[in-house]
């Protein structure tokens, strides 16, 4: 489980009955920005010999925009929260982050080799 981003889907960031889909995508990106950051820097701490293949790394964080996108737009969500509303399609959520993904998987496999490699430079970049 993304414990990460579960503390970032408070209903008030991702209803879009009061914030714009744009807004809304931009919380949603930055949420996946933090998460990113905190897998990048947990596979760096791995040893070499355990580090994580660069497709396992990219099907996890689709996999996490998919579970993440079904959890914001659920019926059940919208049951329990009279009036909440997060009209946001799949293509958006996927156009949005998934550049993330590349990048993170680019980041993480060029810059694990470097041992010294500033976080920052790391978050900057993606």
């Amino acid at each position: 489980r993304d414990y990460a981003f579960m503390i970032q889907s408070h209903l008030m960031f991702y209803d879009t009955s009061h914030n714009s889909r744009t807004t809304v995508l931009e919380t949603l990106r930055a949420a996946f920005r933090q998460t990113a950051l905190k897998m990048w820097a947990y596979m760096r701490s791995l040893h070499r010999t355990s580090r994580l293949r660069p497709g396992l790394v990219k099907m996890t964080i689709m996999r996490t925009v998919e579970a993440s996108y079904l959890v914001l737009t659920s019926n059940f969500r919208k049951s329990m929260y009279r009036g909440y509303e997060c009209s946001i399609r799949k293509s958006q959520v996927v156009r949005y982050v998934c550049p993330l993904a590349d990048r993170i998987v680019v980041k993480s496999t060029s810059v694990m080799c470097k041992t010294n490699s500033p976080i920052s430079s790391f978050q900057a970049s993606i």
